[in-house]
């Protein structure tokens, strides 16, 4: 059974590359590159969050559509904001289609600002695809009495935990801070998992989440969404996502609409690029072009793989891809953003 479904997605590949520069001979050789190799899977995040959880079950189910079928061996390498994975990645990884990755949403927007410990250049990796394009959200403990973000910046007394500076978690806040005066007390130190945002608002040491996405944090609140412990301020993303006002029995409105200049909003802007990164997958630089090519198209197809959806939908996790050219694209405008957005971003990111 295997080896006719082998078949069958060596197929489909060599069908969805048709009409590309790459030709079935080119197929060919990557699946003899590729046969009998294991390829690593890089993770900048601790196990058990929704990156990880994301990023596993994605490259498990693509195996089956890269030609020669090479095993997906994940591999945890938390630290600094996934900036660990990302350095690794693009410095040390074999650029031979051997090892891929998944980092933060916000790394271009890390290396854009010239954030310390930057040794990437985020346009140079190989992006292979997004399986969720996914709102970040400022959530709120429901017994603060806060429901809407007018609410928060009228009465105050947010805490927000974070985990590294350049991460959604700590710059969202910052920018409710610097835009409109939230005056929000950031606690960073906290690891990559929503599990540790959760149980730092169980045990009351913060009572906010400032940046972090509308599936991760099903993931991580489950039982307090389910009790309804949890309310929704404001949706960070280019639009928004029906469910969350759905959720809130309210029409939850979008950070953009909160701007008060052209210049606010070119920023927000760049922060709704990382909403379409989402949980991407790429390659290091320099990768072949025709491994690359079939990398993409292996994600493209599992991405309307049955088996893989209902997987998908059995632990309550949404699929909106994006396809790599798409996210490749996305990665170059931001790095040619003008210098005049950048220092209002860091501007409005900073202390």
């Amino acid at each position: 059974m295997r080896s006719g479904m082998m078949v069958g997605a060596f197929g489909t590949v060599v069908a969805l590359l048709a009409g590309t520069a790459v030709e079935a001979a080119s197929v060919d050789e990557v699946a003899d590159f590729y046969r009998g190799k294991q390829l690593r899977l890089i993770i900048g995040f601790d196990s058990g969050g929704s990156y990880d959880v994301y990023a596993r079950t994605v490259a498990r189910h693509m195996e089956k559509y890269i030609p020669g079928n090479p095993h997906v061996i994940p591999q945890n390498m938390p630290g600094a904001g996934t900036r660990k994975a990302a350095n690794y990645l693009a410095t040390i990884a074999p650029r031979d289609g051997t090892v891929i990755g998944t980092i933060a949403q916000g790394a271009p927007m890390d290396e854009l600002m010239k954030q310390e410990g930057v040794q990437f250049e985020s346009a140079k990796f190989g992006w292979i695809g997004n399986p969720i394009v996914d709102n970040n959200v400022t959530i709120v403990r429901s017994d603060t009495g806060l429901v809407t973000l007018e609410n928060a910046l009228e009465k105050g007394g947010l805490i927000c935990g974070g985990t590294t500076v350049t991460t959604p978690s700590i710059t969202f806040p910052r920018i409710l801070n610097n835009m409109l005066g939230a005056n929000i007390k950031i606690v960073p130190g906290y690891t990559t998992t929503g599990a540790s945002f959760a149980l730092a608002m169980e045990r009351g040491e913060t009572n906010c989440s400032g940046g972090n996405s509308w599936e991760g944090n099903k993931l991580a609140f489950a039982r307090s969404f389910e009790e309804r412990r949890i309310n929704v301020l404001v949706q960070w993303g280019p639009e928004k996502n029906a469910e969350v006002s759905a959720y809130a029995r309210r029409e939850v409105p979008l950070i953009v609409d909160y701007a008060k200049t052209d210049t606010d909003r070119s920023v927000l802007g760049l922060v709704n690029s990382g909403v379409a990164l989402g949980r991407p997958l790429f390659t290091p630089p320099g990768v072949p072009p025709e491994r690359l090519a079939v990398l993409r198209a292996a994600f493209d197809r599992t991405m309307s793989d049955p088996t893989f959806l209902f997987e998908m939908q059995k632990m309550k996790l949404a699929v909106r891809p994006l396809r790599g050219e798409r996210l490749q694209q996305i990665v170059e405008d931001v790095m040619g953003s003008s210098d005049a957005v950048v220092h209002h971003a860091i501007e409005l990111m900073g202390h």
